[in-house]
Formats: C-alpha cells, sequence, structure tokens
C-alpha cells in the first residue's frame, strides 16, 4: 500500500513537472510571437499606419526624371482611392479626372506601383492593363500604349523581357544584353520581415560603373571589355521607407555585379531579396507576342523549375524559329507528296 502511494506521489511529480514544461515553452513561445517592432502592422489588427508616420502622407520626398516622389506615411498603408496624371505634365496629379485629353489613372496614392505607373506613363508611354501588385507585375503578360490605343482605336503591346536575379550568361553579347539599364523596372517579393507584404517595385533612373568594386580604373577597363564591369543602379521609388531622399534626384543606389563571371547578381543595400529586373519590349502584332509564348514556353519552365520565376525572352531571334519552322513543314508536306505520287506510279 505504501509502496503504491509513493509511486503515485512520484507520478504526480512528473505530471506537474510535465505541466509546468510545457506552459513555460507555450509562454516562451507567444513572447517570441510577439516580439515585434511596435511601429508595424504585422498581427495587430488595432494598429493604425496614419498615426505613426516616417513622414507626414503626402509630403513630397523628391523628384526622378521631373516626377515627384510622395510619402505615404508607412508601407503598411493602402488609401481607397485613385490619383490622375497627365501625359506632358509629369508633376501634375490630380485626385479627380477633368477628362483632359492625355489623363491616365496611375492608381492608388502613394504606392510603389502608382510611382512606377507615372514615370513609365511620361517617359515611356506604357500602361499596366490592371493595376496589379508588385508581385503581379513580375507575372504580367504584357503593357500597352494608351495614349495610341485612344487614337488608332489599337494596342501596341509590350512585354516584359525579365532577368531572373542570379541568372546566368556565358558570352559578353548576352551579359550586354542582360545588364540592368535605365528605365528598367526591378521587383521585389513579398517580405513581411521588412514589412512589405506585397513586395516591392523601382525604376532604375541612372546607371554608373562601379570604379571602387571593380578595382580602380585600369581593371574597370578590363572588365568592360568583357562586359563584367560591376555598376551602380540609381532607382526612385515610393513607399519604401518614406523618408527624404536628401535632395537627390533618386531614392537609393543598388549594386549589380557579375559573379564568378557568370552570375548577374543585384545587391540591395537593406539586404532584401530580389526577384530580378525587367525591361519593356515593343510587341506591334498578336502574332509576336503568340510567338513568344509558343517558342520559349520549354525554356521558362526548365528556368521555372531553377529560380523560380520567367528567364528572359529573346525577342530578337524569333524569326529564325519561324523560319525553322516552316522548313519543317515545307519538308513535311513534300515527302507526303513523293509517299503519294510513288504509290500512284506503282
Amino acid at each position: 500500500m505504501a509502496a503504491g502511494f509513493v509511486e503515485n506521489k512520484s507520478l504526480g511529480r512528473v505530471a506537474c513537472l510535465a505541466f509546468v514544461l510545457i506552459c513555460g515553452v507555450l509562454l516562451l513561445w507567444g513572447w517570441r510571437g510577439n516580439k515585434r517592432n511596435p511601429l508595424s502592422a504585422e498581427g495587430n489588427p488595432l494598429f493604425d499606419p496614419l498615426k505613426h508616420c516616417r513622414t507626414r502622407y503626402g509630403t513630397i520626398l523628391g523628384y526622378a526624371l521631373s516626377v515627384p516622389a510622395f510619402s505615404n506615411c508607412h508601407s503598411s498603408y493602402s488609401a481607397e482611392r485613385l490619383v490622375i496624371t497627365r501625359f506632358g505634365y509629369p508633376e501634375l496629379v490630380a485626385d479627380h479626372n477633368d477628362g483632359s485629353k492625355g489623363n491616365y489613372c496611375s492608381g492608388s496614392p502613394w504606392s510603389s506601383m502608382e510611382y512606377t505607373a507615372r514615370i513609365l506613363f511620361h517617359y515611356k508611354g506604357i500602361k499596366y492593363f490592371e493595376m496589379p501588385t508588385p508581385q503581379e507585375v513580375w507575372s504580367t503578360p504584357y503593357f500597352f500604349n494608351p495614349l495610341e490605343a485612344a487614337e488608332r482605336d489599337k494596342e501596341r503591346r509590350y512585354e516584359p523581357v525579365r532577368v531572373a536575379n542570379y541568372e546566368e550568361a556565358t558570352t559578353a553579347k548576352e551579359r550586354k544584353r542582360l545588364a540592368p539599364r535605365v528605365f528598367d523596372i526591378v521587383v521585389w517579393p513579398a517580405q513581411m520581415e521588412h514589412e512589405l507584404p506585397e513586395g516591392h517595385i523601382a525604376v532604375v533612373v541612372q546607371v554608373e560603373d562601379d570604379v571602387e568594386a571593380a578595382g580602380g580604373e585600369d581593371r574597370l577597363r578590363e572588365l568592360r571589355k568583357l562586359r563584367l564591369q560591376p555598376r551602380l543602379l540609381y532607382i526612385a521609388e515610393q513607399n519604401f521607407d518614406n523618408t527624404h531622399w536628401g535632395g537627390k534626384n533618386y531614392s537609393r543606389v543598388l549594386r549589380f555585379q557579375w559573379r564568378n563571371g557568370r552570375e548577374a547578381v543585384l545587391q540591395d543595400p537593406w539586404a532584401l531579396k530580389f526577384w530580378g529586373w525587367f525591361e519593356l519590349a515593343s510587341v506591334p502584332s498578336f502574332l509576336k507576342t503568340r510567338m513568344v509564348v509558343i517558342f520559349n514556353t520549354g525554356r521558362e519552365l526548365r528556368h521555372a523549375v531553377k529560380a523560380n520565376v520567367i528567364k528572359r525572352k529573346k525577342l530578337l531571334f524569333l524569326w529564325w524559329w519561324w523560319l525553322f519552322f516552316i522548313i519543317i513543314i515545307c519538308l513535311f508536306f513534300s515527302l507526303c507528296c513523293v509517299f503519294t505520287l510513288g504509290i500512284e506510279l506503282m
């Protein structure tokens, strides 16, 4: 009886100890989960971003290419309205459409998408088909020219020629083609730890060779011959950190290099992850757009398995694929005719 009592008492102690340990683990887990930035909306449904502005909402942060960038107060804020700009007047942003020719809805103020849309519209005459998130822009099939569509009752399509971060190039010609240039669009995926729930997007407004990263002027000249020179990318953006640009005509500087002479690597000073960048190539006909889809499917799938992004399309070489396709069809029908004639002669 006494032995049974002692055994039950030991089991009770073990059970109590296990209960205390489980409660401790749960409390520690809850504490770690709530240890967040007090200025973050993540996990806090009562968080009001307009009460935690880094700069006052609507403040002009700077100008790039005469296009003003405004403060969105906090990166998690999303306004439930749209703004209008007018072609030829990059400084003009209005809350209503007065029906003037050249007016264009650039999106919800003051998101990264809205600012990119304004720059593309004023300097490339291009807009999104819809108003997607930065993540959706990376997979958008094409953009178009709204002014040309209104005047000619047709749409000139522009297909994103994408380059994924860490994409490889083996020749100087490929490196020249893949390297980022002015008006390329840089895309970041969603990163909650950096308060980018929908990702981010920016425009390259200037590109310079990075003398310091190259190791001096002499080394830079050698790298230029091989198209391996590192570059500085000056970008313009809205709703990243919502701070003043300090009188500069760009918001931040990204670094680009060819790692190991093969990999195209874009680096963010804030250590953010990239999807990559893209330029917009004119696709004037529906047929040409279909060609891109048909002849790049296999290559795109292989790249998607490797990097989970869409590989850059080689628009300039599509005519060669069409010629090859036509030759194969002609050979097929020629063989059919020869075979048919041979049977008839027999």
